[in-house]
């Protein structure tokens, strides 16, 4: 395999396995394939490493731009209000990025069953709530394992079983309107239970990620410091999930939008 082969090939398996690495990290990733022997028999070859590594030095600055766009969009609204993100252009529904925000440096999920409509549904839930989609679909593959299954189940609490996309307790569900007949349409969207839920909560358009989890997780707004770890939650305050628990979970909501916005 040539160098520039070898390159593509780093390239794409950093965005599969950890697409922040894509603006930094080049050495430990070349480093982590001369630990990885069995990977380097697959096809990377006897390339020496330090031409590679003078390869991706010599290139870095081409890739500048891309890499400081991608992490203005994806992890500038980690701490920041909604309203300093390019989403905070609202106006967007359904399959249509919204303008100056690019996620085209993420590798897009392969939607698989009824994935599409529950992340379509859930951008407009966002939309709806004047809230950014990636803080959203963080906070809901962390609640639900990262399977974005509508119907999956929690703990059980003194609110009984909780389920779905937010874990809703059963008289929760009840209250805003969850069917679990039709657990998709019920949840996601405008007027949806997860969009009710958050207004009767106390959102308010462009709150910031914490403050989004901090209502499905603690149930109101600014309670960093609660944790429901005695109810069967993870243990951890509301600040140390979002800081600290989700990475994993808000590169998958960005592999997500990615496969919404550009097909997947």
């Amino acid at each position: 395999m040539n160098l520039p082969d070898y390159v593509d090939y780093a390239e794409r398996d950093l965005a599969m396995n950890d697409p922040y690495a894509l603006f930094g990290g080049f050495e430990n990733f070349v480093a982590g394939q001369q630990r990885q022997s069995a990977r380097a028999a697959q096809g990377i070859g006897h390339t020496d490493s330090s031409d590679v590594l003078d390869y991706f030095r010599g290139t870095r600055n081409a890739r500048t731009n891309r890499a400081n766009s991608y992490v203005d969009a994806l992890l500038g609204p980690i701490s920041g209000d909604v309203a300093s993100s390019p989403y905070a252009d609202f106006s967007i529904v359904g399959g249509e990025a919204p303008a100056g925000y690019d996620l085209s440096g993420v590798a897009p999920a392969t939607f698989k069953g009824n994935e599409r409509e529950i992340i379509g549904g859930l951008v407009q839930t966002a939309s709806a709530m004047q809230a950014d989609p990636l803080d959203l679909l963080t906070a809901v593959s962390y609640e639900t394992g990262g399977t974005f299954n509508p119907t999956q189940a929690g703990p059980t609490t003194q609110w009984g079983q909780h389920r779905g996309l937010i874990q809703f307790g059963e008289p929760q569900a009840q209250q805003y309107g969850v069917d679990w007949s039709n657990p998709i349409a019920s949840q996601v969207g405008a007027g949806g239970a997860i969009h009710k839920y958050f207004l009767d909560r106390g959102w308010q358009p462009g709150m910031s990620g914490m403050n989004l989890y901090s209502i499905i997780n603690a149930g109101a707004p600014g309670r960093f410091d609660a944790s429901d770890a005695n109810n069967g939650g993870a243990p951890g305050s509301v600040a140390d999930k979002w800081n600290n628990q989700m990475a994993d979970h808000r590169r998958k909501a960005a592999s997500m939008l990615a496969a919404y916005y550009y097909g997947g």
